[in-house]
């Protein structure tokens, strides 16, 4: 039974990490702004214009950190290699996540993808990366 744990929780860590993938994937389509936007004015309809657009972006920028910062924590189990190695796989796997799912709002009508949100991605992986695997 003890061996079986390690190799149930790995498929399961495996499994999230897939889900999270596919959830930052499907978080450049269409259908996923209309969503944030939707749910954006119901919670801070109230505000004025001019704040609301700084707010906005703000919150836009806080979701992506979001988004990386959890991706990276589950990468955790998933890599099997030394120490410094994982940082640099994680490294590695933020930004080709990160740019992949710029990438794909060339697809959609209503978005447009940005380096700089690619690069936040990234780098917001890679540096909870560094607290996870010190």
């Amino acid at each position: 039974m003890s061996r079986l744990r390690p190799i149930l929780s790995s498929r399961l860590a495996l499994i999230l990490l897939a889900a999270w993938v596919g959830w930052i994937l499907f978080s450049s389509s269409d259908l996923a702004i209309n969503w944030a936007y939707s749910l954006y004015e119901a919670l801070f309809g109230a505000a004025d214009t001019a704040s609301r657009i700084g707010t906005r972006h703000l919150a836009q920028k806080v979701y992506h950190v979001a988004l990386f910062v959890v991706l990276s924590r589950l990468l955790v189990p998933c890599l099997r290699a030394e120490k410094s190695r994982r940082v640099v796989l994680t490294a590695f796997w933020c930004f080709a996540i990160g740019f992949l799912s710029e990438a794909l709002q060339f697809i959609t009508s209503s978005r447009t993808p940005s380096l700089s949100d690619a690069m936040i991605n990234g780098l917001s992986g890679t540096l909870a990366g560094f607290v996870w695997f010190r």
